[in-house]
């Protein structure tokens, strides 16, 4: 009489949460519908196909998140209470991350030293959600601002600064934006090219300024000369000054890095000083230039009327006209 044993093996059955996943995304994977004809399931064991490994032991569910697009064979391996062992498996398909697009707006591009520029990332876009922003100044100086889309930065040094912004979105992909802030350094402001000026017995200075060639296109100058003596206002604007006496003003463009004769009309105060034939005043400066930078600048300078040219016709000149 021969007896035959009736021999089961378990059988290893999951359910993935997704099978088609962006790179990044994590996958929740349940094992619990796996079955054994023996006391129980001892073991599950997880290969998620991309090199990764999860021994759970007698929990049936795991949990992956995938880095590397592409199909991924995942497999669970069963082991019962018997020793006996069961495998099953699926394909979940990664695809790449969708890139976000960084993109920014400066409040300004061109600043003087000094001045703290707004940025605004508002304008970077992507699938899923931006999930940071960061920002790197080109001055040795960063912020990771989060998920906020908009920073502020002053800018102590100057020459040209490369500004970048990294967004990075809910899939973990990132992308970069970059402009360039160009930061000038102090303007030095307009100057006299010599401090001893010339008048005409009518009052008109002659007067030779100087714009720097460090000047972002030009100079917007104001000239006026004040009394020696007395306290010179800020400005050359501001002229309701009562502690030194205005003489006279003149406003005029000139070229960066060039020179120009110009000249100030001296007013009643002014000319009654040129009586003396000369007499020291000052100089106030004030000069925007192009990147509308500005300084004052002060000079001590000599007013001297100017001789009287005389013409004499030679006797041999007026011999000749009757030849």
């Amino acid at each position: 009489m021969s007896v035959s044993a009736t021999v089961t093996t378990p059988s290893a059955a999951f359910t993935p949460s997704a099978t088609s996943v962006a790179d990044g995304a994590n996958v929740n994977f349940d094992g619990s519908a796996s079955t054994t004809a023996a006391t129980s399931i001892t073991d599950y064991d997880w290969n998620f196909g991309d090199g990764t490994t999860l021994d759970s032991g007698t929990t049936a569910t795991a949990a992956h998140t995938f880095t590397t697009p592409g199909p991924h064979t995942v497999s669970l391996t069963i082991t019962d209470s018997n020793g006996d062992t069961n495998e099953t498996s699926q394909v979940v398909t990664v695809a790449a991350a969708p890139l976000p697009t960084a993109a920014f707006s400066a409040s300004a591009t061109s600043v003087p030293e000094g001045t703290t520029v707004s940025f605004d990332g508002s304008a970077s876009t992507s699938a899923g959600t931006i999930t940071d922003y960061a920002w790197n100044f080109g001055d040795g100086t960063t912020l990771d601002a989060g998920t906020t889309a908009t920073a502020t930065h002053a800018f102590t040094t100057s020459g040209p600064h490369t500004v970048s912004l990294t967004v990075t979105n809910s899939y973990g992909a990132t992308n970069v934006a970059a402009r360039t802030v160009t930061v000038l350094a102090p303007f030095p402001g307009s100057t006299l090219a010599g401090t001893a000026l010339s008048a005409t017995s009518k009052g008109r200075v002659t007067l030779d300024v100087q714009c720097p060639v460090s000047a972002a296109t030009s100079c917007q100058d104001t000239v006026d000369l004040y009394s020696a003596t007395g306290t010179l206002p800020t400005t050359a604007s501001a002229h309701h000054a009562k502690q030194s006496t205005r003489l006279g003003s003149a406003g005029f463009t000139i070229t960066s890095g060039g020179t120009v004769v110009e000249h100030i009309t001296l007013d009643s105060a002014g000319k009654a000083l040129l009586k003396r034939k000369h007499f020291s005043a000052r100089a106030l400066i004030s000069a925007t230039d192009g990147a509308s930078r500005t300084a004052t600048t002060t000079a001590q300078v000599t007013v001297k009327l100017a001789a009287k040219s005389t013409h004499h016709t030679p006797l041999s000149a007026w011999r000749l006209a009757w030849l």
